[in-house]
């Protein structure tokens, strides 16, 4: 299996981090991916689990330059498994709110905090959009496929007619334009 590096590690700016996340990354993907998995238990999603703890840990490269051996592979660990506890979490509240909208459930009483997270959502959606209205239509529809219906690298690969590690490629890239230009 090739690795290919997540976006936000490509983009890092300074040649020293860039190359420390790199090996970093290499080092202990194995680990990450099967602390995501141990925990989510489906294959689908783990890649972008480990994407979003890559950012995480970016955010702490100069913490995590200086860890011993020892400390810094459980804070990888520890990183991964919030990731992934988040990524569950944020899933079920979109699944919640999904059937919520589909009964049509409009006498639901919503706290003022639910208020505001469906306006600050709304406002991400709206950005999103627009970002993606940038990219190319197999970018996008890429993005959407994956993001949106929640399509497997294999179904989308076979609905464009591309190769699963292309379509790994072109998500990367696409989240990365997607997010510089929000």
């Amino acid at each position: 299996m090739q690795l290919f590096f997540p976006a936000p590690i490509l983009a890092i700016e300074n040649e020293e981090d860039r190359e420390f996340m790199s090996r970093v990354y290499l080092e202990y993907y194995n680990l990450m991916y099967k602390t995501a998995y141990s925990i989510l238990r489906s294959h689908d999603s783990v890649q972008d689990i480990i994407n979003n703890a890559c950012i995480a840990l970016i955010g702490k490269i100069s913490d995590l330059m200086r860890m011993d051996r020892y400390k810094l592979p459980a804070y990888i660990v520890s990183t991964v498994r919030n990731t992934t506890i988040n990524f569950i979490a944020r899933r079920d509240r979109q699944q919640k709110h999904s059937f919520l909208d589909s009964q049509n459930l409009a006498h639901t009483v919503a706290s003022d905090d639910e208020i505001e997270a469906s306006i600050v959502y709304r406002e991400q959606i709206e950005e999103m959009k627009q970002a993606l209205s940038q990219l190319s239509e197999r970018d996008r529809e890429v993005l959407t496929l994956k993001y949106l219906k929640e399509s497997s690298d294999n179904e989308i690969g076979l609905k464009i007619g591309i190769k699963p590690e292309s379509v790994r490629m072109i998500l990367m890239r696409g989240s990365f334009r997607v997010a510089r230009k929000r």
